[in-house]
């Protein structure tokens, strides 16, 4: 930006060619040391795209894409299975709340273009106006290890753990301040430049020396840095950590597909972005990131109630001996019981998933059964053959 402002976007454009080929070079010299994955990804991609097309032609219903249906109905044999068929409905459950961050990229493109432009009616002192954005990025240099290392450590020592919908709803809300902060320093601009009664001649009266001072821009990217990190995170890890092992990748094209959505939105919103109606526009922005922040609350924050009870669950399940090491008790450090099984029940719980066999001490003939969390974590334990299990 500096080199932009002293010598041109020749020199500018020709110095970031310069790092480009530069990372081009290093990644082809090292590609013996990287890692090459297979193809399987695209395999699945590829099925899952059809499986969704062939779901449209039928009305948007799974089940009439499952091999049998089409196979029955249709006289046709398909590529796929129904095991294929049942992870990708799970995956696709799973971005059912990456959908709400649609609001969240319109909000995050501002720094791209609107809040550019706002600097440049603002008192620069010779810095130049593009080159504010680059605080979000040390914004989240700083927040993440603040946030990560220090604040989550700290409130778990307190026994007091934000799920991930919290978190989301927490980052929704840095953002719809970060807006409604823009608003008051658009409002500052306003009412500080000579062109007040006529604010779209601003651009063709200001020349960087008036107006208020840049740097109060700074608490803007500093608060969609915070947000960054407390919703941004947390949704993809929510959102790939729930999903299918076979359904990561699609769960990555959509992410990528609503970032795509919102960078539309806020493409289709430029012919609103314009002076005198920055103040209505930013102030918009920021009440609907606050409603997005309360709608995603309140239909998804019994997913964290979710996350607890599996919690317990796995906890109740886990073989006895010390947690902190992760390594069994000895026999003779462990209580004899009569029954090597204690059913472990509680009343938060679901229907159906009340009762659970909790093994004290290893029997012969067990074997690993899967148990399924009522959050669709999948938990080991050993169990034995002649069992049945109630899950």
């Amino acid at each position: 930006m500096f080199i932009e402002k002293h010598s041109g976007f020749t020199s500018a454009y020709g110095f970031m060619l310069g790092l480009m080929i530069i990372a081009l070079l290093i990644l082809i010299a090292g590609k013996r040391w990287l890692l090459h994955g297979s193809h399987q990804d695209n395999v699945v991609l590829s099925q899952a795209s059809k499986i969704i097309t062939c779901a449209i032609r039928h009305g948007c219903r799974m089940r009439c894409a499952t091999p049998e249906y089409q196979l029955q109905h249709r006289r046709k044999t398909v590529g796929w299975s129904q095991g294929m068929i049942d992870e990708l409905i799970r995956g696709l459950r799973c971005c059912r709340v990456l959908l709400s961050f649609v609001m969240f990229y319109v909000s995050f493109d501002q720094m791209q273009n609107n809040l550019i432009s706002q600097a440049g009616q603002m008192n620069t002192h010779g810095t130049p106006n593009d080159l504010l954005p680059a605080l979000n990025q040390v914004g989240c240099i700083l927040m993440g290890p603040i946030i990560q290392l220090g604040l989550y450590p700290l409130l778990h020592r307190h026994r007091i753990y934000i799920g991930p919908i919290t978190r989301i709803a927490l980052g929704f809300g840095f953002v719809a301040l970060s807006m409604l902060y823009a608003t008051f320093v658009q409002h500052a601009v306003y009412t500080s430049l000579p062109c007040e009664s006529d604010p779209r001649d601003c651009s063709s009266l200001t020349t960087g020396n008036s107006g208020p001072n840049v740097w109060i821009q700074a608490p803007i990217y500093f608060l969609i840095s915070t947000g960054e990190v407390f919703a941004l995170v947390t949704g993809l890890e929510y959102a790939y950590y729930h999903s299918p092992s076979g359904m990561k990748v699609i769960v990555q094209a959509i992410n990528l597909l609503i970032a795509g959505v919102g960078s539309a939105v806020a493409l289709s919103l430029t012919a609103v972005a314009h002076d005198p109606n920055l103040v209505i526009f930013y102030g918009s922005l920021a009440g609907a990131m606050g409603a997005t922040t309360v709608i995603v609350w309140l239909l998804f924050h019994k997913y964290d109630k979710v996350e607890k009870l599996a919690s317990k669950s796995a906890t109740l399940m886990q073989p006895p001996g010390d947690v902190e090491s992760g390594t069994r008790q000895s026999m003779r450090e462990e209580p004899e019981c009569a029954n090597p099984y204690t059913e472990v029940s509680s009343p938060s719980m679901p229907t159906g998933s009340s009762v659970t066999l909790v093994a004290h001490q290893p029997v012969e003939g067990t074997e690993m059964k899967r148990l399924r969390s009522i959050s669709d974590a999948t938990l080991v334990h050993e169990v034995p053959k002649d069992v049945p299990l109630n899950v």
